[in-house]
């Protein structure tokens, strides 16, 4: 049957593997499908249940959110007005931090969402009947047990294999396809000073009524991030989904073993309250309220030697895992998202994928680095913590980023004149 003109000489849309399914995983496939790729995602789990704590979204990843086009109404986010920092020991008046209103200062809303509630946004997002371009196809328990970076082949643990024009490794820290970039294994190593943190969620009814936790109703409900501190120690908590939650990280230099512990495992209030046994009485109480409770190995990936390689490239953790300490983990993801999908409008062909990717690394990886070891040293190192939230300097680099903008002005002073081609360089582009 013949071909009409149009269908012969239009531009085409690559084939694209996401290999995760995380927030990294989801925004990134959500911005290629913005841009009319066709889009599969393969995830490891089955999804069965709802996990996690919560992320912070500063106002550099509420930019890229609104450029994917969520709603905000569906994540049931609360709004972020500053931090009230508190001594461990109670008898010394707090003081504040971040207390920079957002919106005024870097042109967007800092957001705190439920991590749950931001991923099920992502993946209608990335996979639900509305929106630009054709949905994303998500593939569940389909684990990948390797990636041929160099030819974008992909081997599942079913025995199958598949080929794509791009592969994109969004797997997390415990990437499967960040070998086949870098070509041997690379693990995220114990960090300097082990570190870890217990996390847990519990409604923000716990505190009420109780004259001991007045603080967190004040402080923490009212739509701000308390900081409890003490050197090597400290705990934040913050309200998401609409204030009904309160989220709960507490970071401690680690004494375990942590070779012979898993890096997620379950824990107790008991174990936490005996870490934090010097803590003034008021904070221990609301700390004997936790439920759910367990401990997270704090972990960051050294620098790789590349984050692309032939027509593979690394977004997320699988590129810059890092300590939650800066609040930018989520929003380095987002970020990487949008620059990618951005040197790739519909149109490119598979011949141009490798510079295309190399180009997002030239973006993307200085920033990465620089975020994921200011997150561990101000952690670890005595004399830096806390240096983030008094930094104006450094705040306003990271959050006055707009990630759609560097994309798109890297995008046409270095490959916009490349896609003056001929039509039929893409009738051959077909074939």
């Amino acid at each position: 049957m013949a071909t009409s003109y149009d269908d012969t000489f239009a531009p085409q849309p690559l084939t694209i593997a996401v290999c995760g399914a995380g927030i990294a995983g989801f925004a990134t496939a959500t911005a290629l499908r913005k841009q009319g790729h066709i889009v599969e995602i393969f995830e490891a789990s089955s999804f069965s249940r709802e996990f996690g704590a919560a992320v912070g979204v500063p106002p550099n990843a509420t930019l890229v959110l609104k450029h994917l086009g969520f709603d905000r109404e569906r994540t049931k986010a609360v709004d972020y007005f500053g931090s009230l920092s508190r001594p461990s020991n109670g008898t010394v008046e707090p003081f504040h931090a971040f207390a920079r209103p957002s919106q005024e200062t870097w042109g967007n809303q800092w957001l705190m969402i439920h991590r749950v509630d931001l991923h099920n946004e992502l993946r209608r997002l990335a996979t639900g009947p509305d929106g630009k371009g054709r949905p994303a196809k998500l593939h569940l328990s389909s684990p990948v047990a390797s990636v041929d970076a160099d030819k974008g082949i992909v081997h599942f643990q079913s025995g199958e294999t598949r080929h794509f024009d791009l592969v994109v490794g969004s797997d997390g820290i415990y990437s499967k396809s960040r070998a086949g970039v870098i070509g041997k294994p690379v693990e995220a190593p114990i960090a300097s000073v082990p570190t870890a943190a217990f996390r847990w969620v519990v409604p923000a009814s716990y505190a009420e009524g109780d004259p001991d936790l007045e603080w967190i109703m004040k402080d923490g409900v009212q739509g701000g991030r308390v900081t409890v501190s003490k050197e090597g120690h400290f705990l934040l908590c913050y309200p998401v989904r609409n204030k009904t939650l309160i989220n709960n990280i507490a970071i401690f230099w680690d004494t375990r073993d942590q070779t012979k512990v898993g890096r997620n495992v379950a824990s107790s209030k008991e174990e936490l309250l005996e870490v934090f046994k010097s803590y003034d009485p008021k904070y221990k109480k609301w700390m004997s309220k936790a439920e759910d409770v367990r401990i997270w190995q704090l972990r960051t990936m050294p620098l790789l030697e590349t984050w692309t390689r032939g027509k593979t490239a690394l977004v997320g953790d699988a590129a810059h895992a890092m300590f939650p300490t800066l609040g930018q983990g989520a929003a380095m993801c987002l970020e990487d998202s949008v620059v990618l999908a951005g040197l790739l409008p519909l149109g490119t062909l598979p011949s141009q994928v490798n510079e295309r990717i190399r180009g997002y690394e030239q973006l993307r990886r200085k920033r990465g680095e620089f975020v994921a070891r200011q997150a561990e040293l101000q952690a670890t190192v005595p004399n830096m913590m806390g240096a983030y939230s008094s930094s104006f300097e450094m705040q306003d680099m990271l959050m006055h980023y707009n990630a759609p903008k560097e994309a798109s002005d890297y995008y046409n002073k270095h490959f916009a004149h490349t896609e003056q081609l001929q039509p039929s360089l893409w009738a051959k582009a077909r074939l």
